[in-house]
């Protein structure tokens, strides 16, 4: 059986298109909620339960630009003396204390290597200390409010709708049943 384009099934498929294009954006929505309120619980509970500690570098690595990305890799103790590593990475601006103080890590008499003294800020969970990062990171992190992932994705529904209803309606016009 043949799909012929009449007028029904052409109407049928610009109906079907605009209602799964319109539960499109509520399903976006969720979803976008959803990411925002797990990462804010998530850099809410380090800022709140998290122990700073000064971890021992032992890898630092930037990638020059407009801002520059540190790959750090770190070993610290626990409050009971069990040995973690780590790794993190942090973006900072080139004019900005942080690049100083990472800057600062690197020994002058071998740019690639690291002062024996350095120091690192690093926080962990107590219950969890394999779950740890940079100190840095959890206090420029910023969440992101969870309107333009929505704003996005109901742009995206609405272009969506758009095109099924503009080509639905040139198709009824075009092709006429027999």
């Amino acid at each position: 059986m043949a799909l012929t384009f009449t007028r029904r099934t052409i109407r049928l498929f610009t109906r079907i298109g605009l209602v799964v294009a319109l539960a499109a954006w509520p399903i976006v929505w969720a979803t976008t909620h959803y990411l925002f309120v797990t990462r804010t619980a998530a850099l809410e509970r380090m800022r709140n339960e998290g122990v700073v500690v000064a971890a021992t570098p032992v890898s630092v690595a930037g990638e020059p630009g407009r801002n520059i990305r540190y790959d750090v890799a770190y070993r610290f103790e626990d409050a009971k003396g069990r040995s973690f590593s780590g790794r993190d990475s942090v973006t900072v601006s080139t004019n900005s204390a942080a690049k100083a103080a990472f800057d600062a890590l690197r020994d002058p008499a071998n740019p690639a290597g690291l002062r024996p003294e350095a120091r690192v800020p690093v926080i962990y969970l107590p219950s969890d200390p394999d779950v740890n990062g940079l100190k840095l990171r959890y206090d420029i992190a910023r969440v992101p409010e969870g309107s333009w992932g929505f704003m996005a994705g109901l742009g995206a529904t609405v272009i969506v709708a758009a095109l099924v209803l503009g080509i639905g309606t040139f198709m009824e016009k075009r092709f006429r049943p027999e």
